[in-house]
């Protein structure tokens, strides 16, 4: 299976966040694409809370919800650390 990964704060989620995914799903012949959103990004810094980690969450398996390719992955918002997408992917 090809998987995709797109992470981001996704704050807000927006269309070209789905037209990027949509195109990388076709250009890349891709089975899926996860979406990792990030709970605690390094670049960021300052109190986020659990609710509004939470509601960046529903607004991304709102924008998904539709698409059968796209998957929602929680494993940065579970840390509890600042999460770097090079440690994430390593």
């Amino acid at each position: 299976m090809n998987i995709g990964i797109m992470g981001g704060t996704f704050d807000p989620i927006h269309n070209g966040h789905i037209m990027l995914a949509e195109k990388a799903l076709m250009q890349y012949d891709l089975d899926e694409i996860w979406f990792l959103p990030n709970g605690n990004p390094p670049h960021k810094q300052g109190i986020r809370t659990k609710e509004q980690v939470r509601h960046r969450v529903r607004m991304v398996e709102a924008a998904i919800r539709s698409r059968s390719s796209f998957r929602l992955s929680l494993y940065e918002v579970e840390r509890r650390e600042v999460s770097y997408s090079y440690a994430t992917m390593a």
